[in-house]
């Protein structure tokens, strides 16, 4: 059964108009990868740094609230 209703219709237009934004965008990011793999030498090393230096600030605010809890001490059963 083919079924060529106007909401059917409608449904694929909006779809097809999706994948072409996500067509777009992948190869905007594909552009960005290549651009930085030619000026940097790498793209995953330069969001590794990145990602690290987020994790360290992350950990350090972490360890600020947690020391500020008290529970930086645990104990022990004797």
């Amino acid at each position: 059964m083919d079924d060529d209703s106007p909401e059917h219709r409608r449904e694929r237009e909006e779809l097809n108009a999706y994948l072409d934004k996500v067509e777009l965008e992948f190869e905007a990011f594909q552009e960005e990868v290549r651009r930085e793999v030619q000026e940097t030498g790498g793209y995953l090393q330069t969001f590794d740094e990145a990602a690290h230096a987020d994790m360290e600030e992350f950990i350090a605010q972490a360890m600020e609230e947690w020391t500020g809890t008290g529970l930086n001490r645990v104990s022990t059963p004797n």
